[in-house]
């Protein structure tokens, strides 16, 4: 975040008085964020040597060198001041990490996102909630955004701890799993199984998910969409009317997986859905 003088905003403590600020044309203070709640930021988000994490507004660039130093990632830092971009560069030099971190002086809201696994932030609240479309239309799903201090309004996060004082927010960017499917449970011993339309209403990665008509063999008890994995929990009426957890992950149409005991089942397709938010949706890709 940028630099900027706070004693406009009194004695208002520090999120507080950032969130009074203006930010305009996507500005935003600089205020460091503490290494004790860079580090919970990592962790919470299971940085690993196989991500590429972007750090929107990174300041002097702690988070991107405390990323490759101490979890092998490659990191860039998205930061429109040039000074602070030079200083990010030396302590990147002196952190002797260069070679897998890179700093740009850019507009964070035109910036590329896609194909970055982590996104950190420190900014304000009306920048998060101004991001929140960008982030759903270029992260992969399963990618891992945090932020420090603020939140994105209704999409309400996956994991929120506190560190020092310090609120700290983990989502997990969902699939797009909305619309109708065909539920088709195998049966046992590669017997017929059974099969039922189920709807999908999902709003961020919330889901409710109902078996369409009252004498679907297959009921939905429960749901559970996480990333790109969607976990069910189906009641097979015609099976005794035992609960259990099917889980799979969504990709190309379709959903293949399986329950604890083995058995497979899959969801195919009917109609594609939306992703509702509180501005807009987002159609299946």
């Amino acid at each position: 975040m940028r630099r900027a003088s706070l004693r406009a905003a009194g004695r208002a403590s520090l999120p507080i008085a950032l969130a009074l600020l203006p930010a305009v044309a996507g500005a935003v203070p600089y205020v460091s964020t503490p290494f004790e709640v860079v580090r919970a930021m990592l962790e919470v988000a299971r940085v690993g040597p196989s991500d590429y994490l972007m750090d929107l507004g990174s300041g002097d660039g702690r988070i991107v060198v405390v990323a490759a130093e101490s979890y092998g990632a490659r990191a860039v830092g998205i930061e429109r001041d040039a000074d602070l971009v030079r200083e990010s560069n030396e302590n990147a030099r002196q952190a002797g990490v260069t070679d897998r971190v890179e700093f740009r002086e850019a507009d964070l809201f035109a910036t590329d996102m896609r194909g970055v696994s982590v996104l950190t932030m420190y900014l304000l609240p009306s920048v998060n909630l101004a991001l929140r479309l960008r982030i759903l239309d270029q992260l992969a799903p399963g990618a891992r955004v945090v932020s420090h201090a603020f939140d994105m309004g209704d999409w309400l996060p996956d994991e929120h701890l506190v560190v020092g004082g310090a609120d700290v927010y983990l989502w997990i960017v969902p699939a797009n799993a909305a619309g109708t499917w065909r539920l088709t449970v195998a049966g046992e011993g590669g017997a017929p199984g059974a099969s039922a339309e189920i709807e999908v209403l999902q709003r961020f990665q919330k889901v409710t998910v109902v078996a369409r008509g009252a004498s679907a063999p297959l009921r939905i008890a429960g749901a559970e969409l996480r990333g790109d994995e969607l976990s069910l929990d189906v009641v097979d009426r015609a099976g005794g009317g035992g609960r259990r957890r099917f889980t799979g992950r969504v990709a190309d149409g379709e959903i293949v997986g399986g329950f604890g005991d083995g058995r497979p089942a899959r969801l195919e397709r009917l109609r594609a859905g939306k992703i509702a938010t509180d501005r807009t949706a987002r159609t299946a890709k």
